[in-house]
């Protein structure tokens, strides 16, 4: 039996432990020499942006930002452009929003792409002729395709194209295998509208799709043949020189929910004298009307915030809201503004230089057609009211005079009565009711009989005035048929004041 030798365990212990830790260190080596030559190039393609191209032809670009745009005069200026020919596919990791202009241009063999989310552009000519590439899925967000970006892509058969896409650069997919493969005539790509294939033949009539939300930069582009035009509302972009110069169509009309106008849309196009642009407009683009010379009058709404240079013709009279961006565009460009009031009208506004301006709303007009109505036929009602107060009535209680004084009444309105009234009538023809009493006179006085100056004698005639014998009789009974038509006369001028408002002296 063999005895437990402590020394020697420990010795064995140890040897056993150096070993794994010597085989773990070449190991980490044998991994570092390894990694270090499968990295073939690397560098910065942007700030905070790295690229590495391993052995296996995978270049990926990491790190957060937008790539750098580089250019294509002839050579092509990427820091991997030398090594572009070994370049088997392109990954892009998450954090990096751009894909610089003509960052993979020239690309032969690359066979596959990856995007990530959160990426929001891909420049011009960023994939062009990248031969190889069979099929894109571009994410969501994204925003910006440019200009030839996928064009030369002669392999490529299947897209996918975000909702997201507002603007599509010219001939972005043209050359490519899925664009060569349609016929001639407007070519869509889901929800946008590319271009329009072929040569376009007299007098075409061209339909948008419902459901377009966009139309591509130069998709018309000197379309002179097209004879009509319908957009469909809830087109909300389009892009720069869509229309240029489609000078056949005799007039556009832009849809509801229209947003952005790209530079030269409709340049030397032709639209109505007046032309209302759309409320949901927020930009337009550079010389976007220019050569529209029928249009004279064109509104533009509050919530237009960018507006480029000789957007409009010479001579175009702009309308709009007081302190708006469009009041500043005309008076910068020396375009004549004319204000305009309505229920839109905007209570603040922001100029370009950022300064806040504070508008007092003005009242809508229906608004204001009702109140001056309302006012009106107020003032109607109180002069109707007041004439009711005045009008003669027939029951109207008589103002009895006080202490024995005769009233003095107003003078008639229309004017003394008409000598043709007969006695006993009053002028406007009703019976006169003599209102005076014994002893008083029509006016409610004492009588001129009962008078101090014509006190009676024994037989009833004045003292001073009575005439002796047959002539005074008879001068006494012509006297008293005068007294009779005095009376008359004062009956006549009671009846009409009778119910007249008294004026008490």
């Amino acid at each position: 039996m063999r005895s437990y030798d402590p020394e020697n365990t420990m010795k064995k212990s140890i040897f056993v432990i150096a070993a794994v830790c010597l085989l773990t260190l070449l190991l980490a080596l044998l991994l570092a020499l390894t990694a270090a030559a499968e990295t073939v190039g690397e560098g910065e393609c942007g700030d905070g942006v790295t690229w590495t191209l391993d052995e296996k032809g995978v270049l990926t670009v990491g790190g957060s930002g937008a790539m750098t745009d580089y250019f294509a005069d002839g050579e092509l200026t990427s820091p991997f452009a030398a090594l572009r020919g070994r370049i088997t596919a392109v990954e892009i990791r998450e954090g990096i929003t751009a894909v610089g202009d003509n960052a993979f241009s020239g690309c032969g063999g690359v066979k596959s792409v990856s995007f990530p989310e959160g990426l929001t552009r891909v420049g011009e000519g960023a994939f062009y002729s990248c031969a190889a590439v069979k099929e894109i899925a571009l994410p969501d967000g994204l925003t910006f395709i440019g200009r030839q970006a996928f064009r030369g892509c002669t392999a490529l058969e299947a897209i996918s194209l975000p909702d997201s896409v507002e603007r599509i650069g010219e001939k972005a997919f043209a050359d490519t295998a899925w664009y060569n493969a349609l016929p001639d005539g407007i070519v869509y790509l889901d929800h946008a509208l590319l271009a329009y294939k072929g040569e376009m033949s007299r007098k075409t009539e061209a339909t948008v799709e419902e459901g377009t939300l966009l139309i591509a930069d130069s998709a018309f582009w000197a379309c002179g043949r097209m004879k009509s035009l319908s957009l469909p509302d809830g087109l909300k972009y389009i892009g720069e020189a869509a229309f240029w110069k489609c000078d056949g169509v005799s007039e556009i009309k832009l849809p509801k929910g229209l947003l952005t106008i790209g530079d030269e849309a409709f340049y030397c196009c032709h639209f109505p004298e007046k032309t209302e642009l759309p409320r949901s407009l927020t930009a337009i683009g550079k010389s976007a009307f220019s050569g529209c010379t029928g249009l004279q009058r064109v509104f533009v709404a509050a919530d237009v915030k960018e507006i480029g240079p000789q957007a409009f013709p010479e001579k175009t009279v702009i309308v709009g809201y007081e302190g708006t961006f469009a009041q500043s565009y005309a008076e910068q460009m020396g375009l004549q503004f004319k204000v305009r009031v309505d229920e839109y009208a905007p209570e603040t506004t922001t100029a370009p230089e950022g300064e806040r301006v504070k508008l007092q709303r003005r009242k809508e007009t229906g608004t204001v057609v009702a109140c001056a109505a309302a006012g009106v036929i107020g003032m109607m009602a109180v002069i109707g009211l007041v004439a009711l107060r005045i009008q003669p009535k027939d029951d109207a209680p008589q103002e009895e005079p006080m202490d024995g004084i005769p009233m003095e009444q107003p003078p008639a309105e229309n004017g003394p009565a008409e000598e043709g009234a007969a006695e006993g009538e009053s002028a406007e023809g009703e019976p006169v009711k003599s209102e005076s009493v014994e002893g008083e006179s029509a006016e409610g006085g004492p009588s001129e009989d009962d008078s101090p100056e014509h006190a009676p004698t024994e037989d009833g005639s004045p003292e001073e005035d009575r005439p002796a014998g047959d002539e005074g009789h008879a001068k006494a009974g012509e006297d008293d048929g005068s007294a009779k038509k005095n009376k008359t006369k004062e009956k006549k001028k009671r009846s009409r004041y009778r119910n007249e408002w008294p004026v008490i002296k």
